[in-house]
């Protein structure tokens, strides 16, 4: 007979412990925190070759820094995550079953994307004519990896955080309640989108700083405000959020439909060939940027998110209220 569970949590008899797992993966996360400062790295030294290049464009700078700090805050994110799985610690199953979503989801989307946009760049990249068997072979593997990374790996990360034993093993070695334990699972992974936004917004604000606003693309010292603007709204979301308040569930709601007929209209009818000039890229891979924004195919990839996006919050609706019923994870 199965000894009963004791302070309300699952018994050894009811579910394995998965401690090892559990560190195995803290320290592949760790792992991956140090394969991301190594990409820093790469890009220093890209910059420092590039340089000695005749007649070869150096990365714009802004760029270079959005690059730099995403890689840095990633890297910090996958260290936090890595000693909290080590440790076996709730909050640490509970973002890292959000992050993995968004990861899986995010990567499979963009490898409709890149699919589309890698065989156009290499044709219209400058330099000598490479063959069209050879441009094939390229998108393939560079395909195959993004695949592993964006797709495989937070497919791993998924099953394995969301298995019944690992979140026993959690809450008998972790019986404090955290502060993920407050939202259902749904609600984290907004929760954790609508951050990582404020993040974002954030951090454009200070390396490229644009907004589209219906038509239009604004930039320089206007951008950084309305950029820092948009971090702050974004900060009240993810709150209100937090704390299941029906009123952020309708400001986020109105706020993501605005914002995409805004980047929608502008795409399709704004000049981002200025917008990526005033960025620091040069004049031709501006050119080409703001077309592949405006070919049909990367519209339809972007009206899909769109839709997928807002059935989300709509499905996230019920969550929401004064005294919302507790859902398991």
């Amino acid at each position: 007979m199965s000894t009963p569970p004791l302070n309300g949590y699952p018994s050894v008899e009811q579910y394995r412990d998965r401690s090892g797992w559990l560190t195995a993966f803290g320290i592949f996360e760790i792992i991956i925190a140090c394969v991301i400062v190594g990409f820093i790295g790469l890009v220093a030294l890209s910059l420092v070759i590039g340089a000695r290049v005749p007649n070869q464009p150096a990365m714009p700078w802004r760029m270079m820094m959005q690059v730099v700090v995403g890689y840095a805050g990633a890297s910090v994110f996958f260290v936090v995550m890595g000693i909290g799985s080590i440790q076996a610690r709730r909050w640490a199953r509970s973002l890292m079953l959000a992050v993995s979503w968004l990861w899986f989801l995010g990567g499979a989307v963009g490898m409709l994307v890149y699919a589309f946009m890698l065989p156009r760049m290499f044709k219209q990249t400058p330099g000598p004519e490479v063959p069209e068997n050879v441009l094939l072979i390229m998108t393939v593997f560079i395909l195959v990896i993004m695949f592993a990374i964006f797709v495989v790996l937070p497919l791993i990360m998924l099953m394995f955080y969301r298995a019944p034993s690992v979140k026993a093993t959690c809450e008998r070695r972790d019986p404090v309640p955290r502060w993920t334990d407050h939202l259902p699972l749904p609600m984290l992974v907004l929760f954790v989108m609508l951050a990582a936004g404020t993040v974002s917004f954030f951090m454009m604000a200070f390396t490229m700083p644009y907004v589209a606003l219906f038509g239009r693309f604004i930039t320089g010292w206007i951008g950084t405000v309305a950029c820092l603007a948009l971090a702050g709204w974004w900060a009240y979301l993810s709150w209100g959020t937090y704390r299941l308040r029906i009123s952020s569930w309708w400001a986020t709601l109105i706020s993501m439909i605005v914002l995409s007929l805004s980047a929608s209209f502008t795409f399709l009818r704004g000049d981002a060939t200025k917008m990526y000039t005033e960025m620091g890229i040069p004049a031709g891979q501006s050119a080409m940027s703001a077309a592949m924004l405006r070919s049909p195919v990367f519209v339809g990839i972007m009206m899909l998110g769109i839709a997928a996006y807002i059935g989300f919050l709509v499905f996230l609706r019920k969550y929401y209220g004064p005294a919302p019923a507790a859902q398991a994870m």
